[in-house]
């Protein structure tokens, strides 16, 4: 219940109680002698602890709570860790620890198919700013397979409105203006406004190059 109420505090924009609220979990878990309580309450503290730009703190904790789940024998567990690490250095500008972490975390979880097309997903933005634009893309149409495959609509727009970008880059314009409309269509009839607004203002950019 404490480790709930620390992701739900840190969503609420109340990071100060949420860190006492992952202090108080990591206690009761050890209390109870239940480890991988406490493990997974640090990796919950990451989050609070980042919204307070307390990152090397944050990157300090999440490294720790991750090899003692690995010395626990929670391989999946750790993985989830790794993917909190990985969004915290890609913030931080460490694209690369990002990608290695989110690599690592891929292996783990190979057996969760939407875990992967999610880790894809976030592979190929990692890989992007690594400038490994073709190993971007043949993360994104991976994780674009998956998530058309699923019907699920709002992620195969994100995805292709991630390769739109990429193709940008590239400068294959007309290869970005169509993925933006494809991006367009699978939004129609989901309720995401930031969603197509984020898709209207990038491909607006391509048409001001064009």
């Amino acid at each position: 219940i404490l480790r709930a109420l620390v992701t739900s505090l840190a969503y609420a924009g109340r990071p100060t109680e949420a860190i006492d609220a992952a202090d108080r979990a990591v206690a009761a878990g050890r209390d109870a002698d239940r480890p991988i309580d406490a493990a997974r309450a640090v990796v919950a503290l990451m989050h609070p602890l980042a919204l307070l730009g307390r990152i090397d703190e944050a990157l300090a904790r999440g490294d720790a709570a991750r090899e003692e789940l690995l010395r626990l024998g929670q391989p999946k567990l750790a993985a989830r860790a790794d993917i909190n690490l990985a969004n915290l250095r890609k913030a931080s500008g460490d694209a690369e620890g990002a990608r290695r972490h989110l690599e690592r975390a891929r292996i783990a979880l190979a057996d969760e198919p939407v875990m992967v097309a999610h880790l894809d997903n976030a592979l190929g933005e990692a890989r992007w700013l690594c400038d490994d634009l073709d190993g971007s893309r043949t993360a994104f149409l991976a994780a674009l397979e998956h998530f058309r495959g699923a019907g699920d609509r709002f992620a195969t727009a994100m995805v292709e409105g991630n390769l739109a970008d990429l193709a940008a880059r590239e400068g294959r314009l007309q290869d970005a203006l169509a993925r933006f409309a494809s991006a367009r269509a699978a939004l129609d009839r989901d309720d995401a406004p930031a969603q197509k607004a984020r898709i209207a203002a990038e491909e607006a950019e391509v048409l001001a190059l064009l």
